[in-house]
């Protein structure tokens, strides 16, 4: 159900975001990052898998608005700036978001949707941006038949322009991954990659994609420390039937995890971990049989 990231009261002054949204609508327009003009931009409280809780360098939310807490969504307009969260953060979001935004305090009566909110703000034939990375197959296709139906688009985006903005990011955590004893485990990956494939064959698909990191973490019995919290790292994964890709870090990959992951029966890809080089070998899958993803995989990637 999340958590609550504790906030300064009212009395402090909310972080002025003047400039920032001034930087981001300029975006809009900018050919290097565009290809055609957009209208507006939305930006939603998730990374590139879907996670619970962000490394610092994926709070966007917080970049462009000054909001702290983990649930949220803005939408950012040529003129107007509108950002959403649930009950647990209304007080919150009041308190720490400028004047230049309107609070939607998503459940109470009388306050729009998102999807909702957008078509009747825009104008006709008006484009919005996102980064598809960052949105679920589900949350995507809400936006997409929302705004089409109202003769509007949604438009995926190759650059984040939050990040292209954010000139102080930090950089994404690459900390030390630690492979887990079978004691600890109670069972070897290499079992639980042939259980996934004995249900891949019954459905007939020719591969499982995995986003979470945590469903990583578990399926390969590693560990890491790349989310506060969280024992997990940046990774993504493809079992196939007759293979498997993992995508990791470079300097990640330390004589233990090479150690760990090294089997005859079953032999591993280690791939440089970008969304680039995930698409480009999803890509390279194309076939008549299917492929097997959850619904909450990124957009871009189906």
């Amino acid at each position: 159900d999340g958590y609550i990231v504790p906030y300064k009261n009212k009395m402090t002054r909310a972080k002025n975001t003047t400039q920032i949204l001034k930087q981001l609508r300029l975006c809009f327009a900018n050919v290097e990052l565009v290809e055609q003009p957009i209208d507006g931009y939305i930006v939603p409280y998730q990374d590139q898998h879907q996670s619970e809780y962000l490394a610092p360098c994926d709070r966007r939310i917080e970049y462009v608005s000054g909001f702290t807490g983990s649930s949220g969504l803005a939408i950012v307009l040529k003129k107007k700036a509108a950002f959403w969260t649930d009950g647990r953060y209304h007080l919150q979001a009041e308190s720490q978001l400028d004047s230049n935004w309107t609070v939607m305090k998503d459940g109470l009566a009388g306050v729009p949707k998102p999807e909702d909110w957008l078509p009747s703000t825009l104008k006709a034939n008006e484009k919005v941006g996102i980064d598809p990375f960052l949105f679920s197959k589900k949350q995507y296709e809400k936006f997409h038949k929302a705004l089409k139906a109202a003769g509007n688009e949604l438009v995926p985006l190759a650059k984040n322009l939050v990040d292209a903005v954010w000139q102080d990011r930090p950089a994404q955590p690459a900390n030390k991954i630690i492979p887990l004893a079978l004691e600890y485990t109670g069972q070897s990956w290499e079992a639980k990659i042939e259980l996934i494939r004995e249900k891949l064959k019954s459905e007939k698909a020719k591969a499982l994609i995995v986003t979470a990191l945590d469903e990583i973490a578990w399926l390969f019995n590693l560990r890491g420390s790349d989310i506060d919290y969280n024992p997990v790292f940046f990774s993504f994964a493809i079992i196939g039937r007759d293979f498997v890709d993992l995508f990791l870090r470079e300097e990640q990959v330390s004589k233990e995890v090479e150690a760990h992951l090294k089997s005859a029966e079953i032999p591993i890809t280690l791939s440089p971990y970008s969304t680039n080089a995930l698409v480009e070998k999803i890509r390279s899958l194309d076939g008549p049989e299917k492929l097997w993803v959850g619904s909450e995989l990124e957009a871009d990637e189906v």
